[in-house]
């Protein structure tokens, strides 16, 4: 946390001595891997060699990765292009399946009607 007080006036915030205001309470610097702080130059045989299998490592990674999304990509592409390019017959299918319904039903009402005996075709 950094802390600067100042007053209102404004030679004492341009002066120089507002260094000396300043007063750093406390103060931690985060690394993620310490590992590859280091130079090059100073590292061991074995250390570069594990630098490399855990960049291979990491490259591999990314790869399947991007592969496996490439994929499921691909894929999502063909099932919209497959069923656009259906929507035609299965608009037709429901059509004729709503008509067959239709038609079942009124065939079913007018069973219903006869049995009851509430036809207004058949004369009592």
């Amino acid at each position: 946390m950094l802390v600067i007080t100042y007053n209102n006036s404004f030679e004492e915030v341009n002066s120089e001595d507002d260094f000396e205001k300043i007063e750093i309470l406390s103060s931690h610097i985060e690394t993620s891997d310490e590992f590859f702080l280091a130079p090059i130059a100073s590292l061991t045989e074995k250390e570069v060699d594990l630098l490399d299998r855990k960049e291979v490592e990491r490259k591999r990674i990314a790869r399947a990765v991007a592969l496996v999304s490439g994929i499921l990509f691909l894929v999502s592409v063909a099932l919209v292009t497959i069923s656009l390019y259906m929507a035609k017959d299965i608009d037709e299918m429901v059509r004729n399946s709503n008509e067959m319904l239709r038609k079942h039903n009124d065939r079913m009402s007018e069973m219903a009607d006869d049995a009851l005996g509430t036809n207004s075709t058949n004369p009592l």
